[in-house]
């Protein structure tokens, strides 16, 4: 019998990857130097698995810095569950001065991300935290690299979160040949759908660097990817057409960023650079042919005349029919995603409605939502908020002072907001997770 124990131990140790034999050597020395034993040992990673599951219901990440430590010293393995959740609350603190003070130069995110995928499967959300740090350290081609090795697997279709890191560091270095490949790449990958900031970046690192020139040489690599002319301002006239084709409104920040790569590439134009703290001014006045414009305007809303070039700009107006599709094909996806939940619910022993009946009850709430938008008197809604996401965002509770600043702030920019809020979080006291109930003082509760 000893014999067979010792054939089953070594097949289960051949079976082993190198990562997973080098953390039972460490296991095995430090259960020798601290004469712990093996179920204490098993012990501490679940207990691991608690914490980081507290971390994750308090967003507070400062206790897993010190349980990724006794990862290493002890030589644990914790479940994919457990390195998973604790990747979502580190990355909380990434940016703040807690994740620089003690831990000198050291990514300790990317660090749980490689030990992540060096014991299980890659997922999109490691994949995105080793981006990010290889682009943190100025390596955008290492950071292409390790999407492109990756290309023929589940996850060669990546998100543009993963990508646009590493576009912006592409433009911010001036290897614009290398960010129109990548800008290429993500235009052509179905998942990923480009933001003005993205477009605006692009364009603008190409007008500082001098390619919509009239005079300008070639972007290398351009023609080999269907951009042709490969310069000058028929190049852009498409990157323009691109962006057109996603982005509907461009934010003051993003046309800060466009006006200053034209005012850097073409000097002679007499543009001015504008400072992150200073707002561009409208222009009203009809320019030269000649003249190079890049300011804000303000479009008539019936003829999308540009008052200060007199061309026509695309115009969008929903018909009637296509309101009509709009509307009723919410209602659908409504009927349709309700279904999907009462079953994910009922597979877990929760106690549910029947299915068509709460679809039922869902489209009729959409459908009662959508008469009291269109009967309601008063300014339309030019922006809808996720109350319950943004009053919880990085606090753990509902923070209505925190919902009350993003509506302060939306209305300043002009924009007439509406609040989407569960109503048990408007009231004195409500169940906010296990174990846990928030009270909410009158002063919270008139800010609704």
């Amino acid at each position: 019998r000893i014999g067979n124990k010792e054939i089953e131990k070594s097949k289960k140790e051949n079976k082993m990857s190198y990562t997973e034999r080098k953390l039972r050597e460490r296991r095995d020395m430090y259960l020798e130097a601290t004469n712990l034993t093996a179920p204490q040992h098993r012990l501490a990673t679940v207990l691991l698995a608690h914490l980081s599951d507290h971390c994750a219901k308090t967003s507070n990440p400062l206790p897993l810095y010190v349980g990724w430590e006794k990862v290493l010293e002890a030589g644990m393995m914790p479940m994919e569950r457990t390195l998973s959740t604790s990747l979502y609350v580190l990355s909380l603190d990434e940016g703040k001065e807690s994740d620089r003070s003690d831990k000198g130069d050291r990514d300790v995110v990317s660090e749980v991300a490689m030990f992540h995928d060096a014991l299980y499967e890659p997922t999109e959300k490691t994949i995105a935290l080793l981006v990010k740090s290889l682009v943190g350290r100025g390596d955008a081609a290492g950071a292409e690299a390790l999407l492109e090795s990756i290309a023929d697997g589940p996850l060669a279709d990546l998100r543009h979160r993963t990508t646009s890191p590493i576009l912006k560091l592409y433009c911010e270095k001036g290897e614009i040949d290398a960010a129109l490949r990548l800008y290429h790449k993500m235009k052509h990958t179905s998942r990923v759908v480009m933001e003005a900031g993205t477009y605006s970046d692009f364009i603008a690192a190409v007008a500082e660097n001098g390619y919509f020139r009239s005079d300008s040489e070639h972007i290398d690599g351009a023609k080999d990817l269907g951009y042709n002319p490969a310069s000058g301002p028929r190049l852009l006239d498409i990157l323009i057409s691109d962006m057109a084709e996603d982005v509907l409104d461009i934010p003051e920040e993003s046309a800060r960023v466009l006006r200053n790569g034209f005012a850097l590439g073409f000097k002679e134009s007499g543009l001015s650079t504008v400072s992150d703290t200073e707002n561009l001014t409208y222009t009203s006045t009809l320019v030269d042919d000649a003249i190079l414009v890049a300011d804000r305007v303000v479009v008539d809303h019936d003829t999308a005349i540009c008052p200060a070039t007199n061309l026509t700009l695309r115009l969008i107006v929903l018909e009637e029919e296509q309101r009509v599709h709009v509307h009723d094909t919410l209602l659908v996806m409504a009927s349709e995603k309700s279904k999907v939940y009462t079953a994910k619910l009922a597979s877990r022993g929760r106690t549910t409605h029947d299915n068509a009946v709460q679809a039922e009850q869902a489209t009729q709430i959409l459908t009662e939502f959508s008469q009291w938008l269109d009967t309601r008197e008063g300014k339309p809604y030019t922006a809808i908020v996720d109350g319950a996401n943004v009053a919880y965002f990085g606090w753990g509770k509902i923070n209505v002072y925190q919902l009350s600043l993003m509506v302060t702030a939306l209305e300043k920019h002009g924009e007439h907001p509406l609040v989407i809020m569960p109503q048990k979080y408007t009231r004195k006291k409500f169940y906010l997770r296990q174990g846990v109930t928030q009270f909410l003082s009158e002063t919270e509760r008139a800010l609704f």
